[in-house]
């Protein structure tokens, strides 16, 4: 079955906010952050505080959004 460009795009726009949806409801979304949101504190500030860099990463995950256009 083949659609037209139109219709497909009409289609990924009706799923896209569910597929967001899905994503954050999924635990590998916290994972996938937990893992690459430490690492990147540390390379732009460095070293910190171990109480500080959790505090940080926890904050910066709490501001990444993730929406349909």
């Amino acid at each position: 079955m083949t659609l037209s460009n139109k219709a497909t795009n009409i289609l990924a726009k009706a799923i896209a906010p569910k597929a967001a949806d899905a994503i954050f409801a999924d635990e590998r979304w916290v994972d996938l952050l937990q893992e690459i949101i430490p690492d990147v504190v540390t390379k732009e500030l460095g070293n910190l505080d171990d109480d500080l860099h959790f505090e940080l990463s926890l904050m910066i995950m709490d501001k990444l959004v993730l929406k349909a256009v």
